[in-house]
This record gives C-alpha cells, structure tokens and sequence, in this order.
C-alpha cells in the first residue's frame, strides 16, 4: 500500500469549482508513479528492461464526494493482483472524507511481438515483494482509508 499525498491545483476544477471529474485518473497515476519510484522500478525498467508495455484496459471510478481547489488530499493506493494482471484500487480523500473510489487493471504486452503476456514480469513482481518486505510499502488490511474499513460495492 502507498499513500500519496497530492493537493488540487486551480486548473483541476471545472467552472463549478469542484475537481472535473477525469482528473481522478492523473490522480491516480501519480500514485502509480510514486509506487514504481519507491520500489525502484520505473517505465524505462518496464520498456527496456522487460520488454512490455502495461496499457491500462479497464478502469473505474465512484465519486462520492467532490474535491475542491487547495484541497490536501491522499490517495491510497492498495496492490490488488500482481499476477496475470496488474490491479490497483484507489481511495482518495481529504481528512477522513471519502471522496473517490477507482480501480485500474493493466496487463502485460509484449513490446516485441504485440502479444498478450500471460503474467507481471517476474523482476517487477519481485521488486514489490522487496519493497514490502523492507517496509517502503506500508501494510494495511484491504480495503482501508487512513485506518478504517471501506466497503467495495459492486
């Protein structure tokens, strides 16, 4: 799990002066960069170095309640699966308020033949056991926003 601490800049709103709703999704990865950074693994070390590319083929939102300009806000970032797929979810909040629920799935493709691979590199599944098991990835139960429990709907 990561905690990424952000806050609303003024071109992030809409007229109505709330976070338009697509920059969740830079929100998002800017979390996704930050985990890569903190566990030593970053897109050239997934282009060059394992040879694939990680598009992301779904992705989801629930909004909840809206983000406005300078607004401190936290996105915690909670490793799904890291198997055949990449999954994150996402819990963006300011204080203890819920405000956005996400979800990104990503998979491996190979960046010389095009094809789907069936699983996560083996060196990036690696550098996230390292990292969680040297504590640069903080540990909660699932499904946690700043020490308590939040329920998926489906």
């Amino acid at each position: 799990m990561l905690v990424s601490e952000q806050k609303v800049q003024f071109y992030d709103c809409d007229p109505m002066g709330v976070v338009w709703h697509g920059n969740y999704l830079r929100f998002m990865e800017i979390a996704r960069t930050e985990l890569l950074g903190k566990i030593g693994y970053d897109f050239s070390a997934i282009r060059e170095g394992d040879g694939v590319d990680l598009p992301i083929i779904e992705s989801s939102m629930k909004y909840l309640r809206p983000l406005h300009a300078g607004d401190d806000f936290q996105v915690v970032l909670l490793i799904r699966e890291c198997e055949v797929r990449l999954s994150f979810d996402y819990f963006i909040g300011r204080g203890e308020t819920l405000c956005c629920l996400g979800n990104t799935v990503q998979c491996a493709v190979s960046r010389r033949t095009g094809e789907l691979e069936f699983a996560m590199p083996e060196h990036f599944a690696e550098c996230i056991r390292k990292a969680s098991e040297s504590e640069e990835l903080r540990v909660r139960p699932y499904g946690c926003f700043r020490g308590r429990m939040v329920r998926r709907r489906a």
